[in-house]
This record gives C-alpha cells, sequence and structure tokens, in this order.
C-alpha cells in the first residue's frame, strides 16, 4: 500500500472485528522494551535511569519467609503454647493480658 493499512483495511484482511484489531495494535506495544538503565531526562530532577521510577520493595516478601521458616516449628509447640503465640502476635495482647487468660 505504500502506507501504515487502516484499522477497517486490517479487519477486512484478517477476518477480524475492527475492536479486536485496535486491541492487537494495543497488545503490540507490549512488545517494546527498554533498557531499566535507559536514561530518563526530566526537567525537574536531571537525569535518572528508568529503574528509579518503577518497582517497590515488597515489604511483604519477608513475611512469606519467616512465616515459612516458622510454621514447622510452631506446629511441634502444644496447644497453650500455640494459643500464647497467638494471643500474642496475632491478638496483640500484652504479657499481663495472656496471663489474666491463662489464669
Amino acid at each position: 500500500l505504500g502506507r501504515t493499512p487502516s484499522t477497517r483495511e486490517l479487519s477486512e484482511l484478517m477476518s477480524l472485528s475492527e475492536e479486536e484489531v485496535i486491541e492487537a495494535r494495543k497488545a503490540s506495544n507490549g512488545y517494546t522494551s527498554s533498557s531499566l538503565d535507559a536514561a530518563i531526562t526530566s526537567s525537574e530532577d536531571g537525569e535518572a535511569a528508568l529503574a528509579d521510577f518503577i518497582g517497590t520493595d515488597d515489604q511483604a516478601l519477608e513475611l512469606v519467609e519467616d512465616f515459612n521458616a516458622l510454621a514447622p516449628l510452631i506446629a511441634e509447640l502444644d496447644d497453650r503454647e500455640r494459643r500464647i503465640i497467638h494471643m500474642r502476635f496475632v491478638d496483640e495482647l500484652t504479657q499481663a493480658q495472656i496471663g489474666e487468660h491463662l489464669g
């Protein structure tokens, strides 16, 4: 054609609806990648890397590691000891409150 085909032309050629062609065009943008070290120029901050703006540390990941390490040890405790652990760290009771519950 010597030009970019229109959505209608692609739709007819591929036997798809125009909405599907539009969706496919949007999805094709996912294949364009950039280096996380790519420099980004900002008028306010000067120059920064793309990695500075995406992703964060997942604080819950440490909890998963702790759970996996502690689960087999807690399983070895008797019911009373597990109840004390639950009152302290889940219910967040003080030692005095736990003492009152246990008599």
